[in-house]
């Protein structure tokens, strides 16, 4: 369904019960339908190249979820409570070239987490030479500041 200038998701893609792969990229999208939490095989979700402001609350009740690609949109935030639902499958987490303004230390109990890509986002700490070093040094960094 990518780059077909979709403004809105039809709630019936909740119906699709052993989908996988669900890619949304390059459309207009600012939200998602709650249905899509009927998704349980759901394992990857590309939401590249939206509209979107903040991750829609249906991602965290995804129970297979392992790839999440939300990079070049609009996000201004990230939810803790909503990372700490999906600790124990996301591997691959990408909201480069965003507006968040602070990465959530919750992302340090990503117990299978291979690929944290933040680059080309505004905020402060971690620094950016932080960010250079990879994944294991941005998460290194977050449980430092769940210790504090």
């Amino acid at each position: 369904m990518s780059a077909n200038g979709l403004l809105q998701l039809n709630s019936q893609v909740g119906q699709l019960k052993e989908l996988r792969f669900l890619d949304l990229s390059t459309n207009r999208l600012t939200d998602l339908p709650s249905e899509l939490s009927s998704l349980e095989h759901l394992q990857i979700i590309n939401l590249s190249m939206n509209k979107f402001v903040r991750l829609p609350s249906v991602l965290y009740e995804l129970k297979q979820i392992q790839e999440i690609l939300a990079n070049d949109n609009q996000l201004v935030e990230l939810d803790p409570n909503g990372i700490l639902k999906i600790t124990s499958t996301l591997i691959t987490f990408n909201v480069r070239n965003n507006n968040i303004q602070r990465l959530p230390p919750e992302f340090s109990k990503c117990t299978l987490l291979k690929s944290l890509d933040v680059a080309g986002n505004p905020f402060k700490i971690p620094r950016p030479a932080t960010i250079a070093k990879g994944t294991q040094a941005i998460l290194e960094h977050l449980r430092n500041q769940l210790i504090e």
